[in-house]
């Protein structure tokens, strides 16, 4: 159908520019909710009903919510935020539990927890020195970890009263997720983090640390993203000689999750239906 193949050059190009800037344009976040409503509508006007353009106008509106808690609790940048709304305008909305919106709100959570792990584990190799050094640190830091090895010995005996493999596995799992919290923080702090001339800062660039000029803070890294003005005023100090670099916070693209979820759902719908049938 249409709507999948305008959603889907959306979201491969929002991936790639992802990919390759950390950053998804501003026109294609706006073309790609235009694109969405546009279809719906065409499609209530031609049905003489306006019950498509009223479930794409609800679907942009909660994928739209769902998208800036994540942008307003700091896990995602705006651009994300968009393009999962104009995601919502194309699914739309409706109240039943086989809908495509449900199935992919599922397998993008599906998708993102695979997703994420990929990343942070290459993103470690990839820095493979500077993360040896700061694991230890991120480690000591969750003093709660070192407990794991209690409970990997308490879940092992407990495992002995089964026949099967399942205590073992389960006894790995919960010991590995002891150390997945230190683990993201040491890939976090060694890998993105970094220190790059003021030339380099972008609009939605995100601070790894408060900008201070004699003491006074004068961009706060609470800030969520670089406005122009923002870079205007850090230009301006650098040019004075006041400021040499700023650190600068990046992420994990996270639109090519969008894109896989998208496939799969399309592929196989919504994947705990699946794994439950």
């Amino acid at each position: 159908m249409i709507e999948w193949l305008v959603l889907g050059f959306v979201l491969v190009v929002g991936s790639i520019t992802d990919l390759r800037s950390r950053e998804v344009s501003d026109w294609l976040c706006y073309a790609g909710i235009a694109s969405g409503v546009g279809i719906a509508l065409v499609s209530s006007v031609y049905a003489f009903s306006f019950i498509s353009l009223l479930k794409s106008l609800l679907g942009l509106l909660v994928f739209g919510v769902i998208g800036w808690l994540f942008y307003f609790s700091n896990q995602w940048a705006s651009g994300d935020a968009f393009v999962l709304a104009g995601v919502g305008a194309f699914f739309g909305f409706e109240l039943s539990v086989d809908s495509l919106w449900l199935g992919f709100v599922f397998d993008l959570f599906v998708v993102a927890s695979f997703y994420s792990v990929f990343w942070l584990v290459w993103l470690a190799f990839s820095n493979w020195s500077r993360f040896i050094v700061q694991f230890p640190k991120s480690v000591a830091f969750f003093s709660w970890t070192k407990g794991s090895l209690f409970v990997l010995i308490f879940i092992l005996m407990f495992s002995l009263f089964f026949p099967s493999w399942y205590g073992l596995v389960l006894a790995v799992l919960v010991f590995l997720l002891f150390y997945l919290l230190p683990f993201a923080h040491a890939v976090q702090q060694c890998c993105f983090i970094k220190r790059i001339s003021p030339s380099g800062l972008t609009l939605g660039d995100w601070l790894g640390e408060s900008i201070k000029v004699g003491g006074k803070v004068i961009v706060s890294k609470e800030k969520r993203g670089l406005g122009a003005q923002d870079i205007e005023l850090i230009m301006r100090l650098h040019s004075q000689g006041r400021l040499s670099t700023v650190m600068l916070k990046t992420g994990i693209p996270f639109v090519p999750a969008f894109l896989l979820a998208f496939l799969l759902v399309l592929w196989k719908g919504n994947v705990l239906l699946f794994f439950l049938a």
